[in-house]
């Protein structure tokens, strides 16, 4: 069950400002400055959607029968003509859905239970490839969403690629490994900055890279209080929601943030917020089935297709969930009309 209302006001402090503009020769020199650097701005930024346009999206679900139930290693690899090479690779501490962002290619997946947690496969440990270590040939935007994988007992599995993370020869990359699902954070962290959400809007990859984003918690999880979920808008960062969080009755709800970078397309945008809210439910369970989702402006346009999910998948109308959003241009923004 889903109720939803809208705000129109123009940020979280729901403030405007006056303003005055003079033609002078300052004011024309800063006005062709702005457009010089807005110009390299939508370079760097078409740069990186174009990049992001042309990698494939890789995902699936891991099942575990082993009896120990320890952390899985997902590893992908590529194969680069006689070569094959570990590129990325995950740590889950319990099975479910993984996913890998990668550029156009051939690539094996492969996964193993890491049984005394040293991050080194030993043949001794469960282990399985995703198609029965088939190659998966990946073509450019490609959607690969059903690799499902189950790990088997090692006298029925054994993986050729002896992978052993630890090694200086290593040099996959713990796949965006800044993107978080639960780390509990102050609304003060530095993360949370202009500069930052500002990178997110320009150069979206970056900020996957170097700030990495997510779902926050500003306290520790208590499975009594409502989960309100504030979701900024374009080029913010959670710190906008700083005035309101401080006034949340937090007896009653507990706050979670979402940072993302909303430079990417709204569709992706979504899909990051849908996938790190499945990981927060799947290792917190709430006694009460309420959330609040509070949106501003395209974190309005980002957080529909979540609570379109949530009512969806709610067959029984067991869930309830209150949709507020603030400012959110549900028929569009006219700056699009400038290619903005």
């Amino acid at each position: 069950m889903m109720k939803h209302i809208q705000i129109n006001s123009c940020s979280p402090k729901a403030m405007l400002r006056p303003f005055r503009i003079s033609i002078d020769g300052r004011s024309i020199l800063s006005v062709i400055m702005c457009f010089v650097f807005s110009g390299c701005a939508f370079m760097a930024l078409e740069k990186d959607i174009a990049l992001l346009e042309q990698r494939a999206h890789l995902q699936g679900t891991i099942s575990n029968p082993s009896p120990h139930q320890k952390p899985i290693i997902v590893l992908a690899y590529q194969l680069l003509d006689a070569d094959k090479k570990l590129v990325a690779y995950h740590v889950q501490h319990r099975p479910g859905i993984f996913q890998f962002i990668r550029i156009p290619g051939r690539y094996r997946i492969a996964a193993f239970e890491d049984a005394n947690e040293d991050l080194v496969y030993q043949p001794t440990e469960w282990a399985g490839y995703v198609g029965n270590g088939s190659i998966l040939t990946v073509k450019p935007g490609e959607e690969l969403l059903h690799l499902d994988l189950t790990l088997k007992p090692p006298d029925e599995v054994t993986l050729a690629e002896a992978p052993n993370l630890t090694s200086p020869a290593t040099k996959a990359q713990l796949d965006f490994s800044k993107i978080q699902a639960g780390e509990i954070v102050s609304i003060e962290d530095p993360r949370f900055s202009q500069e930052n959400g500002k990178q997110g809007l320009w150069e979206p990859i970056q900020f996957l890279r170097q700030v990495g984003g997510g779902v926050y918690f500003l306290e520790p999880f208590d499975s009594e209080k409502i989960p309100v979920v504030f979701v900024h808008g374009a080029g913010g960062h959670p710190g906008n929601w700083a005035s309101l969080i401080h006034q949340l009755d937090r007896t009653l709800y507990q706050p979670w943030v979402f940072y993302y970078p909303s430079g990417l397309r709204l569709n992706l945008c979504a899909e990051f917020l849908a996938e790190k809210l499945r990981k927060v439910f799947i290792g917190n369970k709430l006694n009460k089935n309420k959330i609040v989702v509070m949106a501003h402006s395209m974190g309005g346009l980002v957080s529909r297709s979540l609570v379109n999910m949530i009512v969806e998948e709610d067959v029984e109308q067991k869930f309830r969930v209150l949709f507020l959003t603030l400012s959110t241009p549900w028929g569009g923004h006219q700056a699009a009309q400038m290619g903005v």
